[in-house]
């Protein structure tokens, strides 16, 4: 880990306290002693920054993200540069705390609040991937609410900055699991999509103040999330309105095709539901996130005449689902709201029942009306049961209609199609579970026309879109969710190769692990290899990269492997030399010009640490002669006097 650097300085910054720790870096709060004015550094661990790898993705990541302006997004300010001792960010300091810790003191009510503060992250995330980055350990511990009720995305990028075929550094995961997307877990490429799942799992853990997946060791939390197994978020809090249930489980599908293609059009659907209750996330996140506790309960007691108008609005319009919907809600606001009961009672249950039957949906509805009131539900049901059976009774002889009377279009019956399973998983007709672990042949009546079909299995998900004839056979429809058991392969074979270091101690490292293999090793060390050909890394912070290629078998390496580490060139500039004048040191001479008097001198040595006579010639003057002791690495200066 990073040494504490509290009462340090770090070039012109001064460092001053301690803010937090992770995996990769510790963060500190600082003073800009040039600009005057506070700042927050992160600084990399120092087992990390001792690989140049590392250091390089660090600075490629601080160039990327300082492309990035917006309100939301942390900025950054200054970067250590590559070859600097410590490797450390600059950026803008927030004065507060991580959302985090806000939501652990202040859970968020109702759930259009976490509708209004995910909208502002949605676009930071928006403005990211514009720039073509991708944040890849989105969650709340990564967002920070200032104590003037500002909101900063922070830490971008952190899994591209460690070998992209590990998820673990000095044995903590990298990134959190619960906020993770499924490909990353199997190990598939990830791209901004990934991002917007996660950015699910938040919404879904605002809206519900729990988390959808969650597991009692961390490979049933893994496993959890690679099934996307997760109870509906309106069932967990009956307050989540029916279409912020629906953008999160878009936001939280398995296969990232079927989730949102762009945070952008994520964006449409969350400033429709926020714009449909007055809400507008410029406008009003910093009353919410300056007063969590009372903003939520002022929006909550304005929401139940919002949901009323709406659903009169869409019943007038003849969209009885979203009325439903909308009636629903202010039945979680307000349960004994009489106005919205008359209005259910007084609706055509039967005609719109019917009609939702036959598109499949009367389980959804149900479930959307479960807060009415149990015996309420049942009631209409068993009304709906009735005119079904009223239906299959012999019609009573009646005289032909007048010419006058409207005959409503017999609906087309359902038709019985078998589905052919392979594997078990949960079947979904339209998004709505139709069979739990379903295997074999399922017969299932649909009405005609086209429907989307999808089984998920353990590992794996299957989606078909297929149509349904009026008229004619039904054919059979396949799914497939089966997984080949692979048999473990054999342990591979393994060699113990010894290593000597030559000259200097070595820090190393095996096929860009970021862990070392061996620290600081002096002596003779041992390492266990597999057989096969391996890329072998040897650092020394005095001394340059050695990196070496090593065949493992029966009768490679041959004997013990040395490990030559060459210093690194010391650096000598020289001050108030005139042009013309002449430096030598170690058997080289540098002509001082325009072009070289800024330039430091590079002193190869052989040993750590070497004295070296330096010489310097100037036309018209006495020499200089100055002996100096070099160390590896570390940079020295002569002042030349004006007057020999």
């Amino acid at each position: 880990m990073t040494a504490g650097l509290v009462g340090t300085r770090l070039g012109r910054y001064e460092i001053l306290q301690e803010l937090g720790q992770g995996g990769m870096s510790v963060v500190y709060k600082a003073t800009d002693t040039e600009l005057r004015r506070p700042v927050a550094i992160k600084v990399m661990h120092a087992f990390l920054a001792e690989q140049a790898e590392a250091r390089e993705r660090f600075h490629r990541e601080a160039v990327a993200v300082a492309r990035l302006r917006h309100p939301h997004i942390i900025e950054i300010f200054d970067f250590s540069g590559e070859n600097a001792k410590e490797s450390y960010i600059v950026t803008e300091l927030v004065e507060g705390e991580t959302l985090a810790a806000l939501l652990q003191r202040v859970p968020l009510t109702p759930p259009e609040a976490a509708l209004l503060l995910s909208r502002s992250i949605a676009a930071a995330l928006a403005h990211a991937h514009a720039q073509g980055i991708i944040h890849r350990d989105l969650k709340p511990e990564n967002i920070l609410v200032g104590n003037n009720g500002t909101l900063k995305l922070t830490d971008f990028g952190i899994s591209r900055m460690l070998d992209s075929n590990t998820l673990t550094v000095t044995g903590t995961l990298l990134g959190s699991p619960a906020y993770m997307a499924p490909e990353y877990i199997d190990g598939y490429a990830t791209d901004a999509r990934a991002d917007i799942f996660s950015f699910g799992t938040m919404l879904y853990q605002f809206a519900t103040g729990k988390l959808p997946f969650e597991g009692a060791t961390p490979h049933a939390l893994l496993k959890r999330i690679a099934t996307c197994e997760f109870a509906p978020p309106e069932l967990v809090n009956p307050e989540v309105h029916a279409a912020i249930s629906r953008i999160i489980k878009r936001c939280l599908t398995r296969l990232p095709e079927d989730r949102y293609p762009t945070v952008d059009a994520l964006l449409v659907d969350l400033d429709s539901s926020l714009n449909r209750v007055g809400l507008h996330y410029e406008r009003d996140l910093q009353a919410l996130l300056a007063g969590p506790q009372a903003f939520g309960d002022k929006l909550k007691a304005s929401l139940a005449p919002v949901y009323l108008d709406l659903g009169k609005k869409a019943l007038a319009a003849g969209a009885t689902g979203p009325a439903i919907e909308d009636f629903d809600r202010v039945l979680g606001l307000d349960p004994k709201n009489t106005e919205v009961r008359g209005i259910l009672d007084r609706l055509a249950w039967r005609a719109q029942l019917r009609r939702f039957s036959r598109l499949g949906g009367l389980a959804a509805v149900g479930a959307l009306l479960v807060s009415v009131g149990g015996a309420y539900l049942i009631d209409a049901v068993a009304a709906w049961r009735s005119e079904q059976e009223r239906e299959l009774r012999p019609p009573p002889v009646t005289s032909p209609p007048s010419t006058g009377d409207a005959v409503a279009p017999a609906a087309p019956p359902l038709r019985n199609t078998l589905f052919l399973l392979k594997g078990s998983g949960d079947l979904f007709l339209d998004d709505v579970k139709r069979r739990a672990r379903a295997s074999g042949a399922v017969p299932i009546e649909l009405a005609p026309g086209k429907h989307k079909v999808k089984l998920v299995g353990a590992k794996r998900t299957m989606v078909r879109e297929i149509t349904i004839p009026q008229t004619g056979p039904v054919s059979a429809v396949e799914l497939d969710v089966s997984v080949t058991e692979v048999t473990a392969a054999p342990p591979p074979k393994t060699k113990a190769v010894e290593f000597k270091p030559a000259g200097m101690w070595v820090t190393a490292f095996v096929d860009d692990t970021p862990e070392a293999a061996v620290k600081n090793a002096m002596k003779n060390f041992t390492l266990t290899l597999a057989y096969g050909k391996h890329r072998l890394r040897f650092v020394n912070d005095r001394a340059q990269l050695n990196e070496m290629e090593l065949a493992v078998s029966d009768s490679e390496p041959p004997g013990v492997v040395v490990v030559r580490m060459v210093p690194r060139p010391a650096k000598l500039k020289v001050v108030g030399a005139p042009d013309g004048a002449v430096v030598e040191v170690a058997g080289k001479r540098t002509l001082v010009d325009q072009w070289t008097r800024d330039e430091p001198i590079n002193v190869p040595l052989d040993v750590s640490p070497t004295q070296f006579d330096v010489l310097v010639k100037v036309a018209g003057k006495a020499d200089l002669h100055s002996l100096i002791t070099f160390t590896a690495g570390e940079s020295h200066t002569l002042e030349v006097p004006e007057t020999p």
